[in-house]
């Protein structure tokens, strides 16, 4: 079963939301870390009833981020009382996915693994009680007599497709035969590889992005401690752009056969100028003896490279988000709109203008701002453009 956390997010992750990051949530939503239910789902819209009252009382950029709020956890909501999630067992479905960690990564791509067996728990035992990665590949904190050996899965954000790539990430750490972190730990490649492989075998196994897409939603939405400054997944997106899946391989196996041979900080500097190269060593085999799976992983290398590259999300201040969301579904709009949408000052709607200014070619004639003539709007509802409750004046209390 779901926890009500994991339910919550992963309707989130299934529905198009304009606030940004969706980690927001959980601050205006809070749940336990108990089974999802009915209940749950009468307290969240109990919870989002309250911030219905409570939005015609505001103003400002206050306002703008309640209607958002609403806007988008309505469309969660909605989703989880579409969906049937009983059926869903976390263990059971990480255990599925040790089994395809063993087909690939021993069977597949002859890399060697170590087993390490699941532990899924509530909390991480102490020191780590209150850490909240989404998975560790040992036992947080260090191993230690009264902790099993194995590694750990944070209940609260195991849930479909984040449990599945989870399982796949974090054996990467127990490539090999050796104790994880063989060769000291060099994070961009470690991490970034643990999230490219995982990738590469889920898209060679379903032949599917979707879940893949999801899970790096929740990466940079939800839990972005590690992987996303710097962007990991970017990183090895532009290396193995340039080296191709021989090339990757070529480099793991040399992190786990010789981890001096490779000099990682340059591989880093040669990544970023466009002059990454793996050259074929006279002791390692040539590229038709290589496992046939890894040729087999290019077509998976190209697309996760165009999905990786897709930009960035070009945030806005709520109320912004909202006059362009307006101007590219009906055309322009009067400053004296904006005053009236959401009770601002005349300074205060100026300051939504010069915001747009800022990000895009905007025009303002006669007190309504429009798109310059000649210029079209292609991001409106690509998901590029969304609204930060950071960039408005204050975010609002989550409670009354």
């Amino acid at each position: 079963m779901l926890s009500e956390k994991a339910a919550f997010i992963y309707a989130l992750l299934r529905t198009p939301t304009s606030l940004y990051p969706r980690s927001l949530f959980k601050t205006y939503f809070p749940l336990t870390d108990g089974d999802y239910g009915p209940d749950t789902l009468d307290r969240l819209d109990r919870k989002l009833d309250d911030y219905r009252e409570r939005e015609p009382q505001t103003r400002g950029q206050t306002k703008a981020f309640f209607q958002l709020l609403i806007q988008d956890a309505d469309a969660a909501l909605t989703f989880l009382k579409g969906h049937d999630f009983s059926n869903f067992d976390v263990l059971t479905t990480i255990n599925a996915y040790y089994d395809v960690v063993k087909e690939y990564y021993v069977d597949r791509l002859n890399l060697g693994w170590t087993l390490s067996p699941p532990q899924v728990v509530d909390y991480y035992p102490p020191p780590s009680q209150n850490e909240d990665w989404f998975a560790v590949s040992g036992v947080p904190g260090g191993p230690r007599p009264g902790y099993p050996a194995g590694i750990y899965f944070l209940r609260r954000y195991m849930m479909p497709c984040v449990a599945e790539l989870a399982t796949l990430h974090e054996n990467t750490h127990h490539f090999g035969t050796g104790s994880r972190g063989k060769g000291g730990y060099y994070r961009y490649f470690d991490e970034g590889i643990a999230n490219f492989v995982a990738y590469l075998v889920y898209y060679h196994k379903n032949q599917s992005l979707d879940e893949i897409q999801l899970y790096r939603t929740f990466l940079q939405e939800v839990n972005t401690s590690l992987y996303e400054y710097p962007n990991f997944d970017r990183i090895i997106a532009s290396l193995v752009h340039q080296v191709g899946a021989v090339g990757l391989y070529r480099l793991i196996r040399r992190r786990l056969d010789d981890v001096t041979s490779v000099d990682w900080q340059e591989l880093l500097r040669a990544t970023a100028a466009g002059q990454a190269r793996v050259e074929r060593r006279p002791d390692e085999p040539p590229d038709d003896e290589l496992p046939p799976t890894v040729h087999e992983m290019q077509a998976g290398v190209d697309r996760m490279v165009s999905v990786i590259a897709y930009p960035e999300r070009m945030l806005m201040s709520p109320a912004t988000y909202l006059t362009f969301d307006h101007i590219s579904r009906e055309g322009p709009v009067a400053i004296d709109a904006i005053q009236d949408a959401w009770l601002m000052t005349p300074e205060e709607a100026e300051v939504v203008y010069r915001e747009l200014a800022d990000v895009y070619l905007w025009n303002k004639v006669e007190g309504k701002i429009s798109l310059k003539p000649f210029r079209s709007d292609l991001f409106h509802g690509t998901g590029v453009m969304r609204a930060c409750w950071e960039l408005a004046d204050a975010a609002p209390e989550p409670g009354r």
